[in-house]
């Protein structure tokens, strides 16, 4: 029997309205402006990323408008400060998906 492994990229779920990486953050910013009510758990993700991570941007360059690179921070922070905000993080991703209407 043959076997295949596929590798797929990080654009692979773009077709399906779920946003890259890239515009992740910035399209739970628009569901959150668009909808306060109905997103208003995104606002605790928004103040840490904007407000308690801003100072690593004096340490090294960062995107901090990339998910990837603000889960990488979020968990390397929750690792060396003993918080444990994973479940925040997984909720904040669950939702934005499931406003894409893809459904999780």
């Amino acid at each position: 029997m043959e076997k295949v492994v596929y590798f797929l990229g990080a654009g692979f779920s773009a077709p399906l309205g779920i946003p890259t990486s890239r515009g992740f953050y910035q399209k739970s910013k628009d569901l959150h402006y668009g909808d306060q009510k109905s997103f208003s758990d995104f606002g605790k993700i928004f103040e840490i990323v904007d407000r308690e991570l801003a100072f690593v941007k004096n340490y090294y360059t960062s995107d901090q408008t990339n998910i990837e690179e603000i889960l990488s921070i979020l968990a390397m922070r929750d690792t060396f400060t003993g918080a444990n905000q994973l479940e925040l993080y997984r909720q904040y991703i669950k939702h934005v998906i499931e406003a894409t209407g893809v459904g999780a």
